[in-house]
């Protein structure tokens, strides 16, 4: 990290990223204070974290909100609320956003001449592997304490890319959520294999491996002047 920090090009072009990662980081961790209802040191961590990145403050709020209300959320909601983000998003909420932050330096995120959208493609498979997370655990309850906290953050995260669809700028929210995916998913994964359900398996291994191996196709196809995930070439993909 010192080697880092100390080559100014490094830093200073990522410096944003590191921000935000670390304040995921922190928030993430704070968590797991508030859930052992130690307030004082949740607070004081997310502090920390809204200083370093404001978008903090998300996590901060849906955090508390979750804790709280959390036991009250049945299944049906999380799937209206799906529903409804989804189609909030692909009918525009860009356009009231830029009216909302006029004149702030907030306006380049969104910005609908700067902005990018998610592949439709992407929010399909994103909202068809959240309703999958939900049924199973529906069909087959939570076995561990807080689980049900897990997977309303992780469905906060399909929530937050719906909403925000239009841009992906906007839509760096939901790493803050979706980190629960990897608890979740994990035990699906072992369930699948206990009860010998190959053909979900096989779904839910497509599912993450195919965008990986095209996030680096298409890394491979950027011109050259263009700053590349994998700055060198290999057997696999030339």
């Amino acid at each position: 990290m010192v080697l880092y920090f100390l080559i100014p090009v490094l830093f200073l072009y990522s410096f944003t990223f590191i921000r935000q990662f670390l304040s995921v980081t922190i928030a993430f961790y704070a968590f797991s204070y508030l859930l052992e209802r130690k307030y004082l040191i949740y607070f004081l961590l997310m502090f920390v974290g809204i200083s370093i990145h404001y978008s903090c403050v998300f996590p901060f709020i849906v955090f508390l909100f979750v804790f709280k209300w959390g036991d009250v959320i049945k299944s049906h909601n999380l799937y209206i609320l799906m529903a409804l983000t989804f189609l909030f998003g692909q009918i525009g909420v860009i356009h009231w956003l830029s009216l909302l932050l006029k004149n702030s330096h907030y306006m380049y995120y969104v910005s609908s001449k700067l902005a990018k959208t998610v592949p439709l493609l992407k929010l399909v498979v994103m909202n068809a592997m959240g309703f999958l997370v939900i049924n199973y655990y529906d069909k087959n309850g939570f076995r561990y304490p807080n689980q049900k906290h897990f997977m309303l953050l992780y469905v906060c995260s399909i929530l937050f890319l719906n909403l925000f669809s239009e841009s992906t700028d906007l839509t760096r929210l939901y790493i803050y959520f979706r980190i629960f995916e990897i608890i979740l998913v994990a035990e699906i994964i072992f369930a699948t294999l206990e009860n010998k359900q190959f053909w979900l398996l096989i779904v839910m291994c497509c599912f993450y491996l195919f965008p990986y191996f095209r996030a680096i196709s298409l890394d491979y196809e950027m011109p050259p002047e263009n700053l590349k995930f994998i700055p060198y070439k290999s057997i696999l993909l030339k």
